[in-house]
């Protein structure tokens, strides 16, 4: 008997003759079926990859289509201040066009009594301390007069130490803090 290396026994020479011609024959046909074998695994991820274009090209059109439609107003905004990537109806909150609002400054916008208490919560989120905020603040509206206005803050998920941006929705409350103040006006003179 002779030892092979997987553990088996060959009991003739017939056996290692056998074996041999079957070692031959893959060996022969070896270049041939790696060389397929190769390219039917490319043509497998060339065709994973096509679907995963696909997957993101529908994910990212339907990121756009709700950014694009929604009912309140969404914008970027980079921890320097920088307005981008706005919707129209964040446009329209504070009267600008798309590509005005995107060259202005939350500084420019934000009611300059406001905009200590702004940019700190803009840090708070920068370091992480806190995930998201939502507060009232005064805003100019392009035309001059001031708006009151309810921002969410998010902090772009990211798996770096900081984030880049921040996600931020803005809808315009003048009417409700109108209401507010008469009722109080009302209470008072009550």
């Amino acid at each position: 008997n002779i030892g092979t290396l997987d553990g088996t026994y060959l009991h003739t020479y017939k056996d290692t003759w056998a074996i041999n011609m079957l070692t031959t024959q893959i060996c022969g046909i070896g270049l041939l079926s790696l060389t397929h074998v190769m390219y039917i695994a490319l043509q497998n991820q060339a065709e994973s990859l096509k679907v995963s274009i696909v997957k993101i090209t529908e994910s990212e059109r339907k990121y756009r289509s709700i950014h694009s439609n929604a009912g309140i107003g969404i914008f970027n905004l980079s921890f320097s201040g920088v307005i981008s990537n706005a919707n129209t109806r964040c446009a329209a909150t504070f009267g600008y066009a798309l590509d005005e609002l995107k060259e202005l400054k939350l500084q420019e916008i934000i009611y300059k009594d406001d905009i200590n208490y702004v940019s700190d919560i803009l840090v708070s989120i920068k370091r992480k301390e806190t995930i998201h905020n939502n507060f009232e603040t005064r805003c100019y509206h392009k035309e001059g007069h001031l708006i009151w206005t309810n921002i969410i803050v998010s902090s772009e998920e990211t798996i770096s130490s900081s984030p880049m941006f921040c996600i931020c929705t803005v809808e315009d409350i003048t009417e409700k803090k109108k209401l507010e103040e008469k009722n109080l006006n009302l209470e008072a003179h009550l």
